[in-house]
């Protein structure tokens, strides 16, 4: 994938990755998470709110880390609404982990906005 996308073959990298998740075996879990992650990183950069979109439920799909892992990668992109709304998302989601509320409240604090925070924990 890291060799396609340096050579802007951006399709390719997707195709790479899909064909990665198919071959992958389901007992190498963390294998698989590695390649969503790699996966939602290049839809973050190269493509469309659509198709991270897309990208990101069929990972949920196959694995629950992967919707605080979602978060961070928007927030370190800085589309920070939108990581807000995941962070929102996920709460609601898996609202009995502590994790999910440790996390999102950091994420405020990142950005001085410590009330916000304060109202999640």
């Amino acid at each position: 994938m890291s060799f396609q996308l340096q050579v802007s073959e951006i399709e390719k990298a997707r195709e790479i990755a899909h064909c990665t998740l198919r071959t992958i075996d389901f007992r190498e879990e963390q294998e698989k998470l590695n390649v969503w992650i790699a996966l939602l990183n290049l839809e973050n950069v190269y493509g469309t709110d659509e198709s991270l979109e897309l990208t990101f439920k069929d990972a949920a799909c196959h694995n629950n880390s992967i919707h605080l892992r979602l978060a961070a990668i928007l927030d370190q992109s800085e589309k920070f609404q939108r990581a807000e709304e995941q962070f929102k998302k996920t709460g609601k989601k898996f609202g009995q982990s502590s994790k999910v509320w440790t996390l999102f409240s950091e994420f405020y604090f990142q950005r001085d906005e410590a009330e916000q925070a304060v109202s999640y924990l």
